[in-house]
């Protein structure tokens, strides 16, 4: 399971904006490039915490968790790892 690919291909799929034309690289920063807006973050929250089975808590939700897809996946990745634990 790739998690950057799998959060990458929801964010072109479901979530992009329509008027966004360029492509989408996992360190582009999704909002400041107008790739989603903030209400689409919480969208994309609710598919990671169900195709993950994980928990989003507030103190998550910082911009620095949710810059890119690559910081996203790791905090998907931190939080796959402390579940397991």
């Amino acid at each position: 399971m790739d998690i950057e690919l799998m959060i990458k291909d929801f964010v072109i799929n479901e979530l992009a904006n329509e008027s966004y034309e360029g492509e989408i690289d996992i360190h582009h920063s999704l909002i400041q490039k107008g790739i989603i807006d903030s209400m689409a973050i919480m969208v994309l929250i609710r598919y990671i915490e169900q195709e993950f089975s994980i928990t989003i808590s507030g103190t998550d939700l910082t911009p620095q968790n949710f810059e890119n897809i690559s910081t996203i996946a790791e905090l998907v990745s931190l939080k796959l790892n402390t579940h397991k634990v």
